[in-house]
Order: structure tokens, then sequence, then C-alpha cells
């Protein structure tokens, strides 16, 4: 009975011990200084591209968004004046948006992943309401570096 009771209070003793090294830690303050400046630097790279985009294209800059996640960049325009034109004027634009964005993203270390490019044209109601898709675009990285356009 003894051993028993000596499994026991081991077993006690050490559970909340692995309950504790197990479970999530704060990082180390030098951890969560370095994230912030990595986002910030990551946006202001986003918002120079977005710069460039306006002044190829003469969108307003209030009219692009260029985001970066899981190696992909992706580009909402609204209000485009091509919303009412063609897809294959739309095309045109999205080749000349990604092969804007290659440019201006070579030599940056933080989109060298970058897989895709996705270019999304969208009407907003001037009035106020939901956004409505009018064209999706996406560019996949071919083995030359280029953004290519994707068909299905």
């Amino acid at each position: 009975m003894k051993t028993y009771h000596s499994i026991i209070g081991a077993y006690c003793l050490a559970f909340p011990l692995m309950i504790v090294s197990c479970s999530p830690q704060n990082p180390s303050p030098a951890v969560e200084s370095a994230l912030p400046a990595a986002s910030a630097e990551v946006q202001a790279a986003l918002n120079r591209i977005a710069e460039s985009i306006c002044t190829r294209t003469g969108l307003a800059r209030d009219a692009v968004d260029v985001s970066w996640s899981d190696a992909q960049f992706t580009v909402m325009i609204v209000n485009s004046p091509l919303n009412a034109g063609s897809h294959g004027a739309r095309n045109v634009q999205a080749a000349e948006i990604a092969n804007d964005m290659a440019r201006a993203t070579s030599g940056m270390p933080q989109f060298s992943g970058a897989l895709a490019v996705h270019i999304n044209f969208f009407a907003r109601p001037l009035a106020g309401g939901a956004d409505s898709i009018v064209d999706r675009i996406d560019f996949r990285k071919g083995a030359s570096g280029v953004f290519v356009l994707h068909m299905t």
C-alpha cells in the first residue's frame, strides 16, 4: 500500500509540473520587440508597392490595398474604371500590376518566398454597403521568377 501511495504522490507532484512546462510561454522581450519591427517593415514595403501600382495604373491611392500572407500577395482594387469593362481589359491591367509587383519586390528578402499574386476587382457602393466582387485574376510564380497568369 505504501508503494501505491508513493506512486500517486509522485504523480500528483509531477503532473502539475508537466502542465506548466508544456504550457505556452510568453516570448522573450527580444522576440517581442522584433515582431512589430518586422511587421512595420513589411507594411511599409506594401505601402510602397501600392503607391507604385497607383503610379503605373492611374488609380487613386485609396482604391488600392496590397496585403501579404502565406507567401501570397493580394491586391484589392476598389471601384476601378475597368469594373465596367471587359475581363480582357482587367487581365491586361492585372498583368501590369503583377509585373510591377515582381519588380518592386525584387531583392526584398521578406518577399523572396512569394508564390502568387491575387488581384481582386471590387465594386463598393458609394452610399455604403457590402463590396461585391467584379473579377479575380491570379498569377503564380514561374520557374523564371516571373508571375504568370493562372488559367483554370
